[in-house]
């Protein structure tokens, strides 16, 4: 299934168009280490230069790199719904390629792993604010946010450390939650192989 395939889109004079909404920055899995080096291996179709997707992005190199935790960064008089948008849109295209994993690993929508949900950040001006982006049943998805109630962000230093221990919070849970319940899906996608 092409990858673009989970980006919202339009017609336009009987065109497809699919429009050009990203985040500003994802942060991804290390593609240098064993892990993320061993599912690139395993998403490698022999004697082709074809491979599955290990994110949703359509980009092929970066589709080579599991994504997770995207940035969104606005000025601060600027495009606050816009970049809620833009964060909903890459979270819902994210769950949405697990979706097709895990239908192709031979289970259900229903069975979508809980520690798969998407993590991001919009930064406007000097405030982090928190998203999560969750399927709530097999149907819906919602994004739930500002999560932290706390300043967060390089106003003073105060909010900087309060940023940096969050940060350290979600790096261990990616490590130790998330990336689990993603390798998990993608192998049982590999091996049932999926196009």
């Amino acid at each position: 299934m092409p990858i673009n395939h989970f980006l919202p889109t339009h017609s336009s004079l009987d065109e497809r168009h699919i429009p050009a909404k990203k985040t500003d920055f994802a942060l991804g899995f290390d593609p240098g280490t064993s892990r993320v080096k061993a599912l690139q291996d395993i998403a490698r179709s022999s004697g082709s230069h074809d491979s599955i997707p290990l994110s949703h992005s359509i980009d092929f190199d970066t589709a080579s790199i599991p994504l997770q935790c995207a940035v969104e960064v606005k000025k601060e008089d600027g495009g606050h719904l816009e970049a809620r948008t833009q964060l909903a849109t890459w979270h819902a295209a994210a769950i949405l390629h697990a979706r097709h994993l895990l239908k192709e690993g031979g289970q259900k929508a229903e069975d979508f792993p809980q520690a798969a949900f998407q993590v991001g950040w919009l930064v406007i001006g000097h405030r982090w604010e928190l998203y999560f982006t969750s399927q709530i049943d097999s149907d819906q998805l919602t994004c739930f946010g500002p999560i932290v109630s706390t300043e967060l962000g390089t106003m003073d230093l105060v909010s900087l450390f309060r940023l940096i221990a969050t940060q350290r919070t979600l790096l261990k849970w990616l490590t130790t939650e998330y990336w689990p319940t993603f390798d998990q899906l993608f192998r049982r996608a590999a091996a049932a192989g999926i196009d």
